[in-house]
């Protein structure tokens, strides 16, 4: 079923005959909310990432996307729970604590690398988590990109655990994979205003630009997964050939390499495997996720399930490794790192800001969220509530969290809402009025709120204030 949906909306649930129906489906409404469209001047170019404040004294860096209102998550198989590696399975409090500490280890082991070096000396973060997951550990957070694509590759492709590799599909027949697109809105908003606008500080993490490959490549962000905070996203099926498949991993394995074999590939599969750790890995995993036990007690309690410790690990880097380690960062990576990372200055009041402050993205992604894109179809329940008080100037916005995640057919294909597409002309001219009318509401509260866009010549001649 080809259903064209208006531009300014986020496509409902459905299943889609391609992954070309549905990646062009997500890029209409992206494209419409592109701030300041169509002025290149302040679009960051695609496959950069944008340093941003954290306003703590340190920096993170997001992968630079036209649009982060929803993030996306590929998957070959759909299950009722959408759920980390470390959910999976059920584990007891100790193998609970032994997962965590191989994390723990992993990121000690970071910390001997030149390029986790500089992250650290510079103040740019290093989500050691978040590489965790994605160079293969337990985590209890879910990978999502900003880039659809990347999704989609994800959902498309098979992994091998042996192999540690991705390979396109054999067979020539229908296949039918998954899409999710998480709504941001939650992460950008809080019960007060002095919460509203946080961006990547609650659940949702930015892995983003690393010293590490991998993670940028795929325009990389995390979800920590809490009992009381599931995941749940839009979910689409979507049809798919072998020769999709091979496509998809052309682009992202050959051309665009999101499944890069780094020199930490092989040392951190030593720490997946390991039943010997350091004691400074136990210290600081009871230090962070113990049980309020001594470090002597949870020694005991982890040699009681095979664990052992040591001094002599082979995952430590020799002082031969570091010093090659550190000439090929200096040589060959540190100049890559540093091409990739784009800023935008900052004019607050009276005052001007080097970089883009992490509430102030969070503050412009919130009112570009409310103005856009809602309401949906009617009879299409998106989760994602307005309200506008007739009398206050204020707006408030949010995902219903207790919205039931959408489900596939006994055929698994998302059908949950084709009576609504069907009756798409019918209820489209309704749909539209009410979109008009909120749009203008909406506006006139946000107007005040809006930051004003400013050009300044390369040449530090006078500002242009664009919005006057």
């Amino acid at each position: 079923m080809k259903i064209e949906i208006p531009y300014d909306f986020m496509p409902p649930e459905q299943h889609f005959a391609s992954p070309v129906e549905l990646l062009s489906a997500i890029n209409r409404f992206q494209k419409t909310r592109v701030p300041f469209s169509g002025d290149e001047r302040f679009t960051a170019t695609e496959g950069k990432f944008e340093l941003l404040s954290d306003d703590e004294g340190g920096y993170i860096m997001v992968p630079t996307a036209c649009d982060y209102a929803f993030l996306f998550r590929g998957q070959r198989q759909f299950f009722r729970q959408c759920l980390p590696t470390l959910l999976r399975q059920k584990k007891d409090a100790d193998h609970l604590f032994l997962e965590r500490m191989r994390v723990v280890e992993f990121e000690l082991m970071l910390k001997q690398y030149p390029a986790v070096r500089f992250f650290e000396q510079e103040k740019l973060a290093v989500d050691y988590v978040g590489l965790a997951q994605h160079y293969g550990l337990l985590t209890d957070v879910l990978d999502l990109t900003s880039d659809v694509r990347t999704a989609l590759f994800f959902a498309m492709c098979d992994y091998d655990l042996e192999s540690d590799c991705y390979y396109p599909k054999l067979e020539d027949k229908e296949y039918v994979s998954y899409l999710y697109a998480f709504p941001v809105i939650n992460e950008i908003t809080g019960c007060d205003t002095q919460t509203a606008g946080n961006f990547l500080k609650k659940d949702l993490r930015v892995i983003g630009l690393q010293p590490f490959k991998r993670p940028g490549s795929q325009c990389g962000f995390s979800f920590h997964v809490r009992e009381n905070n599931p995941f749940k996203g839009y979910l689409y099926s979507f049809s798919y050939s072998r020769k999709d498949s091979e496509e998809y991993y052309n682009l992202m394995i050959n051309q665009r390499n999101i499944w890069e074999k780094d020199f930490i590939v092989d040392k951190t599969h030593l720490i997946r495997d390991t039943t010997v750790f350091t004691v400074d890995a136990l210290a600081l995993t009871n230090k962070r996720y113990g049980y309020g036990e001594s470090l002597g007690k949870m020694q005991r309690r982890m040699n009681d399930i095979g664990i052992h410790f040591s001094g002599n690990v082979p995952w430590h880097l020799s002082a031969e490794e570091s010093k090659s380690l550190n000439e090929v960062f200096e040589k060959e990576l540190k100049l890559s790192i540093l091409q990739q990372i784009v800023h935008r200055t900052m004019r607050l009041e009276n005052r001007n800001f080097p970089v883009m402050t992490l509430s102030s993205m969070g503050q412009q992604l919130l009112l570009q969220t409310i103005q856009g894109g809602y309401p949906c179809l009617e009879g299409y329940i998106s989760g994602i509530n307005i309200t506008l008080d007739e009398d206050l100037p204020a707006v408030g916005w949010s995902f219903d969290t207790a919205r039931p995640q959408t489900i596939p057919d006994a055929n698994g294909k998302v059908t949950a809402f084709d009576r609504v597409l069907r009756n798409v002309a019918a209820t489209l001219p309704e749909s539209l009025e009410k979109r008009a009318l909120l749009k203008n509401k909406v506006d006139q509260v946000v107007k005040p709120f809006r930051m004003r866009r400013v050009f300044v010549p390369s040449d530090g001649g006078k500002m242009i204030y664009l919005d006057d």
